[in-house]
């Protein structure tokens, strides 16, 4: 849905990443999250190859000193590795020309999934609650989320090739609110519905299938607005820090 010229050139960022993964193991999850994650905006690559050859300059001799004790006590790795994998999910979805299909199939399948549990024998819908009402409500959501999506392409600015103004550029995501989207319900809701007389029904594993092509949104949903922007700068800190202390030991 962006303008080439507004597509984000995410090819820096995956040497950051790694490195920070490299500090703090990472839980399955986010493992998941990064495995894909590729490389920065093409406005930072100038930091990035500073950064990339200080380290390559320096892994040796940090691997052989105590100055890796700095590393194991950096303690952003985790949480800025998880938000910048989240934000590149959500971009690479955003991005996609066939989005608004996949967003009304989404909606689409959700009432039609709504309608065969309103089908369901009474003692079978009790079990689920109100909980499958979640299903009727993804139109209005998708409505909004529609409307931030389409403003993305005019809000990318890059003030300067620092990694805190990268997290300012990210932070226009904030603006395009998923939280009405309960993914942690309707997947539980699928669950229970797998245990019932409709479990192997079209309107369950269609909308299963959905539900994964929305992984997306997913990961748009466990953003943390405004932590970017804090955790990018305090990791630009950290680092200059890092390597200005291990240039003047060397001096």
């Amino acid at each position: 849905m962006f303008p080439d010229q507004f597509k984000l050139d995410l090819k820096a960022l995956q040497h950051h990443v790694h490195m920070l993964s490299l500090l703090l193991p990472l839980t399955d999850r986010e493992l998941v999250a990064t495995e894909e994650l590729p490389d920065m905006l093409s406005a930072a690559r100038n930091i990035s190859y500073i950064w990339s050859k200080l380290w390559r300059d320096n892994k040796t001799k940090i691997e052989a000193t105590k100055s890796s004790n700095s590393l194991a006590y950096f303690p952003f790795a985790r949480e800025t590795s998880f938000q910048l994998a989240c934000s590149q999910r959500a971009l690479d979805l955003y991005q996609k020309r066939d989005l608004r299909q996949q967003l009304q199939n989404f909606v689409l399948n959700g009432w039609v999934l709504a309608e065969k549990i309103e089908s369901l024998p009474p003692l079978e819908k009790q079990l689920i609650d109100s909980d499958w009402r979640n299903f009727l409500s993804i139109n209005k959501s998708i409505t909004t989320i529609l409307s931030g999506v389409e403003k993305l392409s005019i809000e990318f600015t890059i003030e300067d090739h620092s990694l805190k103004s990268f997290g300012n550029t990210l932070s226009v995501l904030d603006h395009i609110n998923v939280s009405t989207l309960d993914f942690a319900l309707m997947i539980q809701t699928l669950d229970k519905l797998k245990t019932m007389s409709i479990g192997k029904s079209k309107e369950v594993s269609d909308f299963e299938y959905v539900l994964k092509q929305m992984e997306g949104l997913q990961f748009a949903a466990m953003r943390k607005n405004g932590s970017l922007t804090i955790l990018l700068a305090q990791t630009d800190n950290f680092f200059q820090s890092f390597f200005s202390k291990q240039l003047k030991s060397d001096w």
